[in-house]
């Protein structure tokens, strides 16, 4: 193991000495014309792992303890690595604001955006770099012979994804970088020629983002076959010989709807043959009417049959029950009129194989209007499906405000999160079971939620059916098994010892602010409820396969709040 500091002259050499002095036998680069030459030179070099470092850059005391822990834990826990940084850009979206930049240092543009977890990234900044200079050369990965201090991180981030090895940002590099960096040099150097086509010839994407930006590739002519998708590339190297993941599709079933349950099987089937190897995962069926069992449920999935419970409605304890019976590393809840696109399983698997073990994963869902005139058609003309609301997994932190925007489906739970669930969510909490567990599941997970903004999963809603059997929950006109949930989760949350209530971080408006958002005149406001009005009539207008459902939704807001009420259902109709 060497570090090796690029120094812009030797009086800042001389400075880095000074302020790091546990790196003071580190050697030092002092006015290389070339960081692309240099680093050719570290990785050609003897030592297997190589440092390399900003001459500007402060380093915490016990910095190369912190280094030879994040060698070994690199090696033991990501074994197909081939650089690591503290900056760097994800392939995916964390926190509250959704961002892909990962951070584990302060600078000039702020500070960190992760703690204590190692994070797959599409690139790294270069002011503090880990070199597996071993892997590198296995795999030949050597840098174009530029000349210059722009774009050689960028360049070695992306030749390292292009020979198959990982690229990764670990929190023990953490430090202060005291360059914010010069953004007109890096724009003229990403506009250069050279750069370009060294780019076309490695990537496929037409545009990706950097950690100055987005930057935008011509098409090179290249055939496809022969370059890499940044994105995915990042997550599939990562996941290379990655501890197994075990991800646990449950679904909750009493066999009322056996046509929808084989339509939901099947699409799990789909989505894991689509899914790769990354991950292993196990479809189970959980019910408590065994008696009800349809032949084809063991060919798709291992089913699992409780004693029938008192309660009635045991949506909530068949999902404990699941829980207690059924193993694994996450799971994901999955009702059997619901179904699952494969489209984009692969990279939700690679996600899955390197997020935290405590991490929430939360998927964008689609509601999807379902007409079914009879009871043994499904799939014929008389069934007829409109495309209805997408819920962004970005959105969840709006959750917090009081209303749910994730579907159960929607969210990929860790098994330490879910083990901790209070016994009351299950027993005292119904319709809204899954709002209740993914409150309780924010609350206590310590790891970024990751943002998975792919659909995921299709959300059957039935109203317009002759045959009421056909029929969901969420379209019940009679709310009051609702609002008795809700009063029970009320109880619950705020009894809670888990620290602050979720709803004091609501990012909503809420009345206080009111105050300071500037009014509206009432000719104003007229004006806005009409235009609304309007353009809700008119999507329900254009949209005669739900005007059924529609009528009775408008009807049942008429009844329960009047006029007033009425005009805002049909304003909101899209």
């Amino acid at each position: 193991m060497k570090f090796h500091v690029a120094a812009r002259s030797q009086s800042a050499a001389d400075k880095f000495r000074q302020v790091n002095p546990a790196l003071i036998d580190a050697e030092f680069h002092v006015g290389s014309e070339s960081l692309f030459n240099l680093l050719n030179e570290i990785i050609a070099g003897p030592h297997s792992f190589a440092m390399f470092l900003h001459d500007d850059a402060f380093y915490p005391s016990d910095f190369p303890e912190r280094v030879n822990k994040a060698i070994s834990d690199l090696n033991h826990e990501w074994p197909n690595w081939g650089i690591c940084g503290n900056a760097g850009i994800g392939s995916i979206g964390y926190g509250l604001d959704t961002t892909q930049y990962v951070r584990f240092l302060f600078d000039p543009h702020g500070g960190p955006t992760q703690i204590g977890d190692v994070r797959p990234v599409e690139s790294i900044d270069g002011n503090t770099m880990l070199i597996n200079c071993d892997a590198l050369k296995r795999n030949g990965v050597t840098l174009p012979t530029f000349f210059g201090y722009q774009l050689y991180d960028l360049c070695l981030s992306i030749e390292t994804l292009f020979a198959g090895l990982a690229v990764l940002t670990s929190p023990l590099l953490a430090c202060y970088h005291s360059s914010s960096g010069n953004q007109s040099d890096f724009t003229k150097a990403a506009a250069s020629k050279g750069f370009l086509e060294f780019v076309g010839g490695r990537l496929s994407n037409r545009k990706f983002l950097t950690m100055n930006g987005v930057l935008k590739i011509p098409f090179s002519g290249l055939s496809s076959k022969n370059l890499i998708d940044i994105e995915l590339s990042a997550l599939r190297n990562a996941s290379k010989s990655r501890p197994p993941r075990r991800l646990a599709i449950i679904v909750r079933s009493q066999f009322r709807e056996k046509v929808l349950l084989l339509r939901t099987l099947q699409s799990i089937k789909s989505f894991a043959a689509s899914a790769g190897d990354h991950i292993e995962i196990t479809p189970v069926i959980i019910t408590d009417r065994g008696d009800r069992i349809p032949d084809f449920a063991c060919s798709y999935a291992e089913v699992i049959a409780v004693s029938p419970f008192e309660k009635s409605d045991s949506r909530s304890l068949i999902l404990r029950a699941a829980l207690q019976k059924i193993t694994a590393d996450f799971y994901c809840f999955v009702d059997d009129d619901d179904w699952l696109f494969p489209n984009e399983a692969e990279r939700l698997a690679c996600i899955i194989s390197t997020a935290s073990s405590g991490n929430i994963i939360f998927c964008d869902t689609m509601h999807f209007h379902e007409t079914m005139s009879t009871t043994d058609t499904f799939g014929s003309r008389s069934y007829n499906t409109v495309v209805g609301s997408r819920f962004k997994a970005s959105n969840w932190g709006k959750s917090l405000g009081g209303f749910n925007h994730i579907p159960f489906c929607g969210v990929i739970l860790p098994r330490d999160v879910l083990k901790a669930m209070p016994s009351s969510v299950f027993e005292r909490v119904t319709y809204y079971e899954d709002y209740a567990i993914q409150l309780f599941s924010i609350l206590q997970a310590r790891p970024m939620p990751i943002i998975y903004d792919k659909l995921f999963a299709g959300i059957s809603v039935r109203t317009t059916s002759t045959n009421s059997r056909w029929q969901n929950s969420i379209t019940e006109v009679d709310r009051s098994k609702w609002h008795m949930s809700n009063a029970e989760l009320a109880s619950i949350i705020c009894n809670s010892d888990l620290g602050n209530l979720p709803f004091s971080f609501s990012p909503v408006v809420n009345r206080l602010t009111v105050a300071n958002v500037p009014a509206f005149s009432r000719i104003e406001r007229y004006g806005l409820v009409s235009a609304r009005f309007l353009i809700g009539g008119y999507c329900y207008i254009k949209s005669p396969t739900r005007w059924g459902a529609g009528a009775k939704h408008f009807l049942s807001n008429f009844k329960e709040g009047g006029f007033r009420r009425l005009v805002m259902s049909v304003c909101t109709f899209r």
